[in-house]
């Protein structure tokens, strides 16, 4: 069964704070504030395939209760790198792409959308190092098929398929995708994560309750191993949060379908 070692900690990581949304504010503007313009974006969303994804990811949760998190990105600068489950208008682009796609921060603005969102960095800010592996990521099919990823969960958020992925070793497409930038740049993002299964929830956990271990690698590093080119610098994870859904549940209803009936008026010839 899929699970996350216990970590050792007592208390949480102090990195990684709640931040409050002010009255009326957006993500984008909630983002700012927290200053963090390199690392990576966890993100709640309240669509139905959102929730299924938060559903689907209690197994790792001790409470067994939904988890908060429904996706991830890649923030760099103003730029999101992620794997929808929406693979957007042209299909055709995914094999090519690795089902990866580069989204502005406003794409994510709404917080009746996505009403829970967090940033963490798990490494020194500077360097191009998490910018080149997600190239290289994006390039290598080899490394993470990420559009079979996708395929299997859209066939779990549309019932086609009874099992959940994450039973079946199949990473969330966009979590999958922040870790492998992660790994190829040599920071371990899902250090508790019994599986190579990852989703947002194993990496949230990551960064709340493994600050120990993320706390040696650093001093490990700063002892002066060191880094291979295109390696970063591992640090404690150090964010902010807001979770303004605790519980998950479907608040964007997807848009009713129309049929529109085409009638043809067929001419008449008299006699």
């Amino acid at each position: 069964m899929l699970s996350m070692r216990a970590s050792t900690a007592t208390a949480p990581n102090g990195g990684v704070v709640e931040q409050r949304p002010k009255r009326g504010e957006k993500n984008t503007a909630w983002l700012a504030r927290a200053g963090i313009d390199q690392g990576v974006v966890l993100l709640g969303g309240a669509t139905l395939a959102d929730v299924r994804v938060r559903f689907a990811q209690s197994l790792i949760r001790d409470d067994l209760t939904p988890s908060s998190w429904s996706s991830a990105a890649l923030v760099l600068g103003e730029t999101l790198l992620t794997v929808p489950l929406d693979p957007g208008e042209d299909v055709s682009s995914v094999p090519a792409a690795n089902a990866i796609r580069m989204l502005p921060l406003d794409a994510i603005d709404d917080p009746e959308r996505y009403p829970n969102v967090a940033v963490i960095a798990f490494a020194v800010p500077g360097g191009d190092a998490l910018a080149e592996a997600a190239s290289d990521v994006r390039r290598q099919r080899g490394l993470i098929d990420l559009p079979g990823l996708l395929v299997a969960w859209l066939g779990w958020i549309w019932g086609v398929h009874d099992a959940n992925p994450l039973v079946a070793g199949q990473g969330v497409p966009s979590a999958a995708f922040v870790e492998a930038v992660h790994a190829v740049a040599d920071i371990e993002l899902t250090p508790g994560l019994a599986s190579a299964s990852s989703c947002p929830e194993a990496i949230w956990q990551s960064a709340r309750w493994w600050g120990d271990y993320y706390r040696e690698s650093s001093r490990v590093a700063a002892a002066g191993m060191t880094r291979s080119a295109g390696h970063a610098q591992p640090q404690v994870p150090a964010g902010a949060y807001t979770v303004r859904q605790p519980a998950a549940a479907v608040t964007i209803l997807p848009a009713a379908p129309s049929f529109t009936r085409t009638s043809t008026t067929r001419g008449r010839t008299g006699r």
